[in-house]
């Protein structure tokens, strides 16, 4: 008798011969739509390969109709498409039946040779929600044996109300400062408040793109691209990009529009501010001993942003300050774990510092303080920032030293000697050092900031110098 084993071998060697020999479609991608999302899934039918599988180069191909590669659907239906295919292969492919999910058009010929071109028909079911998919084709054609070979794309805009289906909201809607005439790189987060996810890859991109009409100052305009692979509704995408301001000194409004490719750009444009500044000055205080609150509540009243180079050890120790700088819209950055002399580390032990401290913070605040670094008491040499440089890490030095780590109390002559180093000849583009430790830091702050202000500054965190 015949095992169990053999019987399952002949089962699926008759369902193979069974198969009609052809041009077939392995899967077919669909709309599916649950509430508030639409993604393609591919739904499988698949003829197992009988035999020894042939080099992917005799079954090459190229879709020959490109601009009909995007076609436009309406809601909830199905509905039969074609593509025109040539073979680019080095074999001839024998079409002289119909497939399992698609068909070739046999009505004229039956065997394709090389460079030869046929219509290739198939059907599909779009969602029922408007917006922009793409659709995967996965053949294989039969020759005597099976062959996988590369899917085929082809995009799909579904038709409809797009306004429901592509909405957002501008989350930071606060002015950005800009150097007059000089490049920034500036991140836009906007929130998926339709009914369809966005993709950041693929054959619909979102992109946010500048409106020119309206900034005749930026010759070439902006196009950003979203920094997440996809969002759903209700979450938030980072928009990246790079702008260069203009040598004027003059307020502007920048609209933006998200857009699709180059198929559809939707209505309501974001509106952002745009300031032109001329000089800008970072407040950085370091190590983080101390009343870290007290910083926090005073730059909070001045409406500054300020930068934390923080140590490792204290993050350990003071994990809420740590995560009320980063949850209240201030920088934190790396100071290394324990304040060491860069110089008299090994080079493991350099990246020891770097990497363990950074790992702390994010597993404290879930924020990643990379590439943001300065050395404790600003000693370095060429080794180590070599190794900074091979790590991929950004060092911070300042231009004004206070020197208020003399002054651990809050007393007049501190407030003076910190005061008159922080405002004494500051570049356009301004560090002030400080240490949470000095209380007379803090109580001379408020003067200090207004003197900044005074002449024109604009307060910034190190990462947008």
């Amino acid at each position: 008798m015949e095992n169990q084993k053999t019987k399952t071998k002949k089962r699926l060697i008759l369902f193979a011969l069974s198969v009609l020999a052809g041009f077939a479609i392995s899967g077919i991608d669909y709309f599916k739509t649950p509430e508030f999302n639409s993604i393609l899934r591919t739904d499988t039918l698949t003829a197992r390969p009988v035999g020894k599988i042939l080099p992917a180069e005799r079954y090459k191909y190229s879709i020959i109709n490109n601009k009909e590669r995007t076609f436009h659907l309406k809601p909830n239906s199905k509905q039969d498409l074609e593509l025109k295919i040539k073979n680019t292969g080095k074999l001839s492919w024998n079409i002289t039946s119909k497939s399992l999910t698609a068909s070739a058009d046999t009505t004229s010929v039956t065997i394709i040779n090389p460079e030869d071109t046929f219509n290739l028909k198939f059907n599909v079911k779009t969602a029922s929600g408007p917006g922009f998919y793409s659709a995967t084709i996965d053949p294989i054609v039969a020759d005597k044996n099976w062959k996988t070979n590369n899917k085929m794309k082809v995009n799909i805009v579904v038709d409809g109300d797009f306004d429901k289906s592509y909405q957002y909201e501008l989350l930071d809607q606060k002015p950005l400062d800009l150097m007059k005439n000089v490049s920034t790189r500036l991140s836009v987060k906007i929130k998926n408040t339709g009914a369809v996810t966005w993709y950041g890859q693929g054959q619909f991109p979102v992109q946010l793109m500048a409106d020119k009409k309206d900034n005749t100052w930026l010759p070439e305009g902006i196009i950003a691209t979203m920094q997440e692979q996809e969002t759903a509704p209700g979450q938030i995408a980072t928009f990246n990009f790079n702008i260069t301001a203009p040598a004027t000194i003059v307020d502007f409004e920048l609209k933006f529009k998200l857009a699709i490719g180059d198929n559809y750009v939707f209505k309501n444009p974001l509106v952002l501010g745009i300031n032109i500044v001329t000089k800008k000055v970072a407040i950085t205080v370091d190590d983080g001993y101390g009343n870290i609150d007290a910083f926090v509540d005073l730059f909070n009243r001045e409406n500054v942003r300020a930068t934390f180079f923080m140590l490792g050890c204290v993050v350990e120790s003071n994990p809420k300050a740590m995560r009320r700088i980063v949850d209240e819209g201030h920088m934190l950055a790396n100071h290394s774990y324990c304040h060491p002399d860069f110089r008299t580390l090994t080079d493991d032990k350099i990246r020891w510092e770097l990497s363990h401290t950074r790992e702390i913070m994010q597993n404290v605040t879930g924020h990643d303080v990379y590439p943001y670094f300065r050395y404790p008491y600003g000693a370095m040499n060429e080794r180590t920032n070599n190794i900074l440089k091979e790590e991929g890490w950004k060092y911070f030095p300042w231009t004004q030293s206070t020197d208020d780590y003399h002054f651990h109390q809050n007393t007049e002559a501190g407030r003076n000697f910190i005061y008159r180093y922080a405002i004494s000849n500051p570049p356009d583009n301004a560090i002030i050092l400080m240490h949470t430790f000095s209380q007379s830091s803090l109580a001379v702050l408020p003067d200090v900031i207004q003197w900044y202000r005074d002449h024109g500054y604009t307060f910034v965190t190190v990462d947008q110098l």
